[in-house]
């Protein structure tokens, strides 16, 4: 697509029971500060693997 020609993506998957439920991400400029993005994404993704681990119960995730 031409319009995400000058964009990139930072993504990272959040677990449950070690397998892949999704994948979140950032889409943002060529030029940013990849280190705190990634960062950021990755650490995004370890409290929603958390979370799901806590409530899961309420989801009905299988055990």
């Amino acid at each position: 697509m031409r319009e995400m020609r000058e964009c990139s993506l930072i993504a990272s998957t959040y677990t449950y029971r070690d397998q892949a439920l999704g994948v979140l991400g950032v889409v943002g400029p060529r030029r940013m500060a990849y280190s705190d993005v990634i960062s950021l994404v990755d650490e995004t993704a370890r409290l929603v693997s958390e979370s799901l681990s806590r409530v899961k119960h309420q989801l009905y995730l299988p055990s």
